[in-house]
């Protein structure tokens, strides 16, 4: 049995997403992930070689990008590696149920605690860290590259020895009781220049020329968005495409082309159609891989809300507290549907009056469609970007009213959602960046030094130059920058359409229309009203 199905903490969690996770189910078996009149397996059921499947080593940026942990910065030490994503509430659950155990070891310098998050944001788990006083450095995974398959996930790195899984609450314990009886260890200090560094771009990217086969592709492409640069987001685009057109079957290729997509759909150098990229390509490795718990996270976006809380309601009360009056927060693209009039209710009357508009602010549609029980069953974001370029931005905090007509077959579920997800900002919390080390790093963002869309990495291989030291402060990795305005953010619109049994979506239109309030430059805000439609596919 899986370790996590017997965690008591996550047993509540996991009751109420429980209809959650049968709208995932049946979106992913619509989608052709599971065999004609064959049972899905239990979606927490581990393969039997699950130990040897365990990591030797990795390195991964913090969640600020301003420095790396490596496994190897751990040597010498007991470490428990703890998996988890704060979106995900059993393992939200079970890494501070984990945490509070270990905490006298890891205060007696007998076992030290890395916890990896699986989060596509950095600032979600940054809020669960100040929420919960976890000072303990954490490393982001969002492109999965330790293998990751079910959350939550504990792997056991002894002193000496190979890792190994920790197979239960029973094991747990069994482990702390074991740590408890040793010896406080004194970690060496590791200097800079022996630490595992993340990979080089100009490295991969010499490697994916000289012999461009599907592993150096991959590898290349990870370093890319690793590093995390525009030019670098769309070079890693081309490479992920690249490697999925000759592997179409590879899951991993097309969940971190997906993730590469809505990096770029997420910052100011976006271009048309990212966002529906995007979730065609994890829709994809649906198709393919239904158990990794990673590609759940970025398909929940696209099921009905359900009686069970939304993956980040926790952030309404962690941001309501008194402790965390201090962080500057901003907001981020969200879906959302609470702005949504539907069906036969009026637009405001604003709304009426304003005049059209067809060019301060840009609507773009993605959708997925998967089938239940002969029945077709859609959820469409729409997406709205105001023109930054020209000066255009968004005057309230509110996102666009929007009201669609009804359709002419199905009923519209509207995906309520009361509060808005937000970009956390501030310095990160806790103590160093890595294992007995000072943290010196700064929350300035050195800008992209690029020419003619190609990095700075590839100019240096280009001219048989070095590349250039780092100075303190500067980030490893710009994986977590959304250097844009909320201003100029997107703004995005989620709602579920359900049709009758029998009734196929593809070929049918939606038609709505969108009232929102914009300013440009300094001048006074302005409503503005836009018509748009919807074109099932």
């Amino acid at each position: 049995m899986s370790i996590f199905s017997r965690h008591p903490v996550t047993r509540g969690a996991m009751h109420r997403a429980r209809f959650r996770a049968m709208a995932l189910g049946a979106l992913m078996a619509g989608a052709g992930v599971t065999r004609a009149n064959q049972p899905a397996p239990p979606p927490h059921e581990e393969p039997s070689d699950a130990r040897a499947q365990v990591y030797s080593r990795f390195v991964l940026p913090t969640l600020d990008g301003t420095d790396r942990i490596a496994l190897s910065d751990f040597r010498g030490r007991p470490v428990l590696v703890v998996h988890f994503a704060a979106g995900h509430a059993a393992s939200r659950e079970a890494l501070l149920d984990w945490h509070k155990k270990s905490a006298a070891l890891v205060k007696a310098h007998k076992l030290w605690l890395l916890p990896i998050a699986h989060d596509h944001y950095a600032d979600r788990v940054r809020v669960l860290a100040s929420a919960h006083r976890i000072t303990e450095p954490i490393a982001h995974d969002v492109l999965n590259l330790t293998g990751a398959r079910h959350l939550p996930r504990l792997v056991y790195v002894p002193r000496k020895g190979a890792p190994r899984e920790v197979a239960g609450n029973e094991d747990f314990d069994n482990l702390l009781i074991m740590l408890g009886r040793g010896k406080p260890i004194e970690p060496a200090a590791i200097a800079e220049e022996d630490r595992e560094q993340l990979p080089e771009t100009r490295v991969t990217r010499r490697a994916a020329r000289d012999a461009p086969g599907p592993e150096q592709l991959l590898a290349h492409a990870d370093a890319l968005v690793l590093a995390g640069k525009p030019p670098q987001i769309d070079e890693a685009i081309e490479f992920y495409r690249q490697l999925a057109s000759q592997e179409p079957a590879r899951a991993e290729a097309l969940l971190r082309l997906g993730i590469a997509y809505r990096m770029r759909f997420d910052r100011p150098q976006r271009q048309p159609g990212d966002l529906a990229a995007a979730i065609d390509a994890w829709a994809a490795a649906a198709r393919l891989d239904k158990e990794c718990d990673a590609l759940r996270l970025r398909l929940v976006p696209f099921l009905p809300t359900g009686k069970g809380p939304a993956p980040y309601e926790w952030l309404r009360k962690a941001n309501a507290t008194g402790s965390h009056a201090r962080l500057d927060i901003e907001p981020l693209p969200v879906e959302t549907g609470d702005k949504i009039a539907a069906n036969d209710e009026a637009v405001p009357d604003a709304g009426e009056a304003a005049p059209e508009d067809h060019t301060a602010v840009r609507i773009e549609t993605a959708q997925h469609t998967w089938r239940v029980n002969k029945a077709d069953h859609v959820t469409v974001i729409v997406a709205f970007i105001p023109d930054a370029a020209d000066g255009f931005g968004w005057a309230t905090k509110q996102g666009p009213t929007v009201r669609l007509e009804k359709p002419p077959a199905g009923e519209l579920d509207i995906a309520e959602q009361s509060y808005a997800v937000r970009y956390v900002t501030w310095p990160a919390v806790g103590g160093p960046a890595w294992p007995g080390a000072e943290s010196d790093a700064e929350e300035a963002v050195a800008e992209s030094d690029s020419r003619d869309g190609r990095s700075r990495e590839g100019e240096e291989e280009e001219e048989g130059a070095e590349p250039h030291a780092r100075s303190p402060g500067e980030r490893v990795s710009h994986t977590n920058v959304y250097d844009e305005p909320p201003a100029s953010r997107p703004r995005l619109v989620r709602f579920h359409l359900t049709l009758p049994a029998g009734k196929r979506a593809r070929g049918m239109s939606l038609h709505g229309t969108a009232t929102y309030s914009l300013v440009r430059g300094e001048g006074p805000a302005q409503a503005f009203r836009q018509s748009f439609e919807i074109e099932l596919r």
